[in-house]
């Protein structure tokens, strides 16, 4: 994929958040430290494999759901990881087999 494409996709996906009305909030962290996100575990450090983490954003007051943002200059190359808490009702259904085994809805 190129970087064009990359950026335009992460674009699109900022503006259908934004356009669904979420509340979004830059997160405050330190900037040499790993971040850990409380309500799942992760940790989130720094670098990653020559990557910079740039932002750390919550899309919900109760911070289950966040993004964080890495760079990898100079080649101008962007991740996004996001955590979503899951719900019951998307893990209902013989149809998701996945979900059960990565983690127990409640």
């Amino acid at each position: 994929m190129s970087h064009l494409c990359m950026l335009w996709t992460l674009l699109a996906a900022t503006c259908i958040l934004v356009a669904a009305g979420q509340d979004i909030a830059e997160i405050p962290v330190e900037k040499d430290k790993p971040y850990v996100h409380q309500p799942s575990g992760f940790v989130f450090p720094a670098t990653v494999a020559g990557f910079d983490r740039v932002s750390v954003r919550r899309y919900e007051d109760d911070g289950k759901n966040i993004s964080v943002g890495y760079n990898q200059r100079p080649s101008l190359i962007v991740m996004t990881v996001f955590v979503y808490h899951s719900r019951a009702d998307l893990c209902s259904g013989s149809h998701n087999t996945t979900c059960p085994r990565l983690a127990p809805c409640s």
